[in-house]
């Protein structure tokens, strides 16, 4: 029986069950996310092999093929961990090296509807889209991973899928691309362009400061990583959203409304948000 190494660092014996999981190589394991799944997918007792540039030195440093070769060899999974505008040039230096038979492929970009196309174009085998909704030092009550499946997926390659991220305790769910993007152009684009905008609007007016409160102080604060460390990661997979446009002209119909006079009702509407989160709902 092989042996694993437990969250202390030291050497236990794997389980038959372990032994029977796949191999899992995760392309771009240097990044925040490829380290935190590295790590949480041996902790669930998989196989892990990695593979990033050949060198710590951004975008000059070259690919290591040998590496790749490696890790492709133990590996039924191949988890592609870089960024959406990262992804075309990650296709063209995997995809020819895997095995339509062997290798599920999968990406984990936050737009789907792109992303699906290109590994479909660049792969003739298995592909699955996945998207955590979550950065790379999540709770674990935040773990939640949308999944998407390609058109050549099996249900064994889907519930492989499903299953690896369940083991490392993320709750899953299944959706189209159309739908994901259509979801995250509201939640995570529409709620990033908001925030962007609003307090774009009053830096072009200095003279409010004297008037801030402290509930503008704290919405200042929640909006802060969105403004000064994500913008660039925002902006990239936003501007890739098919569905966005329309996330975009279904709030400036609101705002119209508010316009209107009729910002007494839309806030009434709002509500809801809090009428279902609260213990009675």
């Amino acid at each position: 029986m092989a042996n694993g190494t437990n969250r202390t660092g030291k050497t236990r014996a794997r389980t038959e069950t372990e032994d029977s999981l796949p191999g899992i190589c995760i392309v771009g394991d240097q990044g925040k996310m490829g380290r935190m799944f590295s790590e949480r997918f041996r902790l669930a007792g998989y196989r892990v092999s990695g593979v990033d540039r050949s060198a710590p030195d951004g975008p000059a440093s070259a690919p290591d093929e040998k590496g790749l070769a490696a890790a492709l060899a133990a590996s039924r999974l191949v988890l592609l961990c870089v960024p959406v505008n990262a992804l075309v040039d990650a296709l063209a230096f995997v995809a020819p090296r895997l095995d339509p038979g062997r290798h599920l492929l999968m990406d984990i970009t936050s737009v789907k509807s792109l992303p699906m196309l290109w590994m479909d174009e660049a792969y003739g085998g298995e592909t699955i889209g996945a998207h955590p909704l979550f950065g790379p030092n999540p709770a674990l009550a935040d773990m939640r991973v949308a999944l998407v499946r390609g058109g050549k997926a099996k249900d064994q390659s889907c519930a492989q899928a499903e299953e690896l991220f369940r083991r490392m305790g993320c709750a899953v769910f299944w959706t189209s691309a159309r739908e994901h993007d259509a979801g995250v152009g509201i939640a995570q684009s529409l709620n990033f362009a908001l925030s962007a905008a609003f307090f774009c609007a009053l830096a072009r007016r200095r003279d409010i400061k004297p008037f801030l409160t402290p509930s503008f102080k704290r919405h200042l604060e929640s909006a802060r990583k969105h403004l000064t460390q994500d913008t660039a990661m925002f902006c990239e997979f936003t501007a890739m959203n098919p569905e966005f446009p329309a996330a975009l002209a279904e709030y400036q119909g609101v705002l119209k409304e508010a316009a209107g006079g009729k910002l007494a009702e839309i806030a009434a509407e709002a509500r809801v948000w809090y009428e279902e989160n609260s213990p009675a709902g």
